[in-house]
């Protein structure tokens, strides 16, 4: 099997390359989760790959064309486009990960920025300078363990881990730990965790 990067340029079709995207969650999710018990990671796997397959759902894989502002385009060169400049403009920040910075969540937030059917379900992300400041309230410590019972993308948690990050220094087991052991939330919209 081919990876992404190389498969999805070459599709021929918007389904083809959700198909193709697919077996990459998959992958990526069994390599996050290969330290888990074999039952647990199953149910794990299969619970969010369950709302990854609602990418099926979607126009942009549904509909041939997708309408711009004057012309139509094919919703496949679309997609690829759209594929090629998260690999160019967003995939290059995966390297600030360490320092915490929150990728997806702050894509999420200017993604329903325009999406107002979201916004009209009450969803509201906490910006990053309130989750800051509850840390600084909560004196995080690098023994903590953080909670949190609705946490949507997960905000408050990767203040908190940024946090506990920087007071664990140099050590690498600490380091683990903290993102193994320390950080648990909890959330009902499966669409959110995921």
């Amino acid at each position: 099997m081919m990876c992404f990067k190389v498969s999805y340029p070459i599709s021929k079709s918007t389904d083809e390359i959700a198909k193709h995207l697919l077996v990459a969650v998959k992958k990526v999710l069994e390599g996050a989760l290969e330290d888990a018990d074999e039952k647990t990671r199953s149910k794990k796997i299969q619970a969010m790959m369950g709302v990854y397959t609602g990418i099926y759902n979607e126009p942009l894989i549904k509909e041939q064309t997708i309408k711009q502002k004057t012309k139509s385009i094919l919703s496949v060169e679309f997609f690829k486009e759209m594929i090629k400049y998260l690999e160019t403009q967003v995939y290059p920040l995966l390297s600030y990960e360490e320092s915490g910075y929150d990728i997806l969540g702050r894509f999420y937030t200017e993604f329903i920025r325009y999406a107002a059917s979201k916004q009209k379900q009450g969803l509201v992300l906490t910006p990053s300078h309130v989750t800051d400041l509850f840390c600084d309230l909560a004196d995080l410590k690098v023994n903590d363990i953080v909670y949190d019972c609705c946490c949507g993308t997960g905000g408050f948690l990767i203040a908190a881990m940024k946090r506990m990050l920087v007071l664990a220094g140099n050590d690498t087991n600490l380091k683990d730990s903290i993102r193994k052991k320390q950080l648990l939330g909890v959330e009902l919209r499966p669409e959110m965790f995921t």
